[in-house]
């Protein structure tokens, strides 16, 4: 797509912001939308030609930042849509200072007489997330591409209320959690050989409730588990040990219903397995879930032949909390039970993770 530049902002790295605007025809002056609600951000210096306005976004000294190009496009699938892109220079994060720029933009497009608004970003441009996020925009999903890993996908609607959307999971300390000898870091898209082997190897699938996952959706699972960190379901961390920086295994969160309560799954690595990894791991990050993330409770399901997870299980300090009769599938299409367990706070001897 045409997008305008400023001269000289070749020198700056930058990202992309895309809105694709449905509704009635976008023909009003824009000169003044992101000075609405941003207090930060403004769009100067507009040039207009057909269907197509171009201007300079200013920061709040005045001094050029970037560009944003609002283009009225056209045709049977396209009809009554306006398309927006800003090019922003990228020195810094900046999805808490863009949330009211797209915010204001979001508004003024309802003033128009749009319906929805809409956001695309790739799933690694987790900056665009959180200023879509800052803007009340919804995170839809994941759109499926023969040839990529998709596009994350958000909006919003007139009648939303369009207050900021809180990310699912608070961002980690920096550098992670650890103890010293394991470390739980977001996961990164080039750990994903070492998910793909921790749930392929033959003993994982002794124990697995469905069928190993492919490279190919492993891979697309490690590159969206930043985005879903804002987004959800589940926040997927890797478990690397803390001496050689090497990938160890993984660690989920998933939250569940009620509110505050959450799902844990763990699994390691064949090489590191009855080293103490998978309950250090745990116990990590339970603690900050129940300390930091402001859950109330985490649970786990583990099947009674499973005598190693039961160990970590309690070695982290789970405590038994009943028996679900024929809960956990196995690959032969068979069920086992699920002997429950649950951590709290006041039940948890909770660690000091440096």
């Amino acid at each position: 797509m045409e997008l305008a530049l400023i001269a000289g902002f070749s020198r700056f790295r930058i990202f992309f912001v895309q809105l694709i605007v449905e509704g009635e025809n976008m023909n009003h002056a824009y000169a003044d939308v992101l000075a609405q609600g941003s207090g930060s951000f403004r769009l100067d210096r507009l040039v207009r030609t057909a269907g197509v306005c171009e201007g300079v976004v200013t920061g709040p000294d005045g001094i050029a930042v970037g560009t944003a190009t609002l283009r009225h496009l056209s045709g049977h699938q396209q009809a009554d849509t306006t398309l927006v892109d800003y090019v922003l220079e990228h020195t810094a994060d900046l999805g808490s200072e863009v949330a009211p720029v797209l915010g204001a933009l979001v508004e003024q497009a309802f003033a128009d007489g749009s319906r929805r608004v809409e956001l695309r970003c790739s799933l690694e441009d987790v900056e665009r997330a959180r200023a879509a996020l800052g803007a009340g925009m919804r995170y839809e999903g994941i759109t499926r591409e023969p040839e990529t890993l998709g596009r994350a996908v958000f909006s919003r609607l007139s009648h939303d209320v369009g207050t900021p959307i809180p990310p699912c999971f608070p961002e980690l300390q920096a550098g992670g959690l650890s103890d010293g000898v394991v470390r739980l870091r977001v996961t990164h898209p080039e750990d994903a050989r070492a998910l793909y082997e921790e749930q392929a190897n033959p003993e994982a699938k002794r124990f697995a409730l469905v069928e190993p996952l492919t490279e190919w959706d492993i891979a697309e699972k490690a590159v969206r588990a930043r985005m879903e960190w804002l987004t959800g379901p589940q926040g997927l961390m890797t478990i690397v040990d803390a001496a050689t920086g090497q990938p160890a295994g993984k660690l989920a969160l998933r939250s569940v219903v009620p509110p505050k309560v959450a799902d844990v799954g763990y699994g390691v690595l064949p090489a590191y397995r009855g080293r103490g990894f998978a309950a250090r791991a745990l116990k990590l990050a339970t603690t900050w879930a129940l300390r930091g993330a402001g859950y109330s409770r985490l649970e786990l399901g583990v099947k009674p032949e499973n005598q190693a997870s039961l160990a970590v299980a309690l070695a982290a300090g789970y405590l038994p909390d009943g028996v679900r009769s024929n809960r956990l599938r196995n690959l032969d299409g068979t069920f086992s039970d699920e002997i429950h367990f649950a951590a709290t706070e006041s039940a948890l001897n909770l660690v000091t993770y440096a």
